[in-house]
């Protein structure tokens, strides 16, 4: 199965040049999990897999912030601020894409949030949930079972239980925020954790993410 993640664009530390970066974590959990990623770090390259029909499932990955417009182009806004206009075209055409191609989507962390925005709700900023840890307890639909769980947390934006974006299902929520939503008729799943930013990856998430894709083994 071929999946679409998004990247991160970064300066290089040392030249004058831009890049795209992705956790090379991910590859490896992919390869648990059953799946090929496909890297997309532009539009013309987006166009060029959807209309090949060479996509078949999404992750919206984390990492950085979104601007507050999110999914509308702000074209005052320049790339600064840790908010990446391309990406966030990117973004917004990965969703429109699961939602009309009904392809499952995973968004994780600042990928969650952009589903967030793009259904219409909004975001709220948190304290104390950057490289942080905390128990999870909760009934899982895509597993079928209750689950407790220690998950990571690296976000400074969180969506509070009481703007959850409407035809969602939050089922997992710790210091008033979500943490894993699902949507109620389409393929699309979102998880405010990093399956990719742990050192041993969890069982649960391997699971999760085979379930949700639908890899059978």
């Amino acid at each position: 199965m071929k999946v679409a993640i998004t990247v991160q664009s970064i300066q290089h530390p040392n030249y004058s040049e831009q890049g795209h970066y992705l956790n090379v974590q991910w590859q490896e959990f992919a390869e648990k999990v059953g799946i090929i990623l496909v890297p997309v770090s532009s539009i013309s390259l987006l166009n060029t897999l959807i209309s090949q029909n060479y996509v078949e499932g999404v992750i919206l990955s984390g990492g950085g912030n979104l601007s507050k417009n999110f999914p509308n182009k702000n074209l005052t806004m320049k790339l600064n601020e840790q908010v990446d206009l391309n990406r966030e075209e990117i973004e917004s055409k990965l969703i429109d894409f699961s939602i009309n191609s009904n392809i499952p989507l995973i968004g994780v962390c600042r990928g969650m949030q952009a589903l967030s925005l793009y259904h219409g709700s909004k975001l709220l900023g948190v304290e104390g949930h950057v490289n942080s840890r905390h128990i999870l307890e909760y009934y899982c639909p895509i597993l079928k079972r209750r689950i407790k769980r220690n998950i990571n947390s690296y976000h400074d934006y969180a969506i509070k239980d009481e703007f959850v974006p409407d035809a969602f299902l939050p089922n997992v929520s710790h210091d008033g925020s979500v943490e894993q939503m699902i949507h109620e008729n389409l393929k699309i799943l979102g998880i405010m954790w990093h399956p990719e930013r742990e050192n041993e990856f969890s069982s649960l998430d391997i699971e999760l993410f085979k379930n949700f894709f639908g890899i059978i083994e």
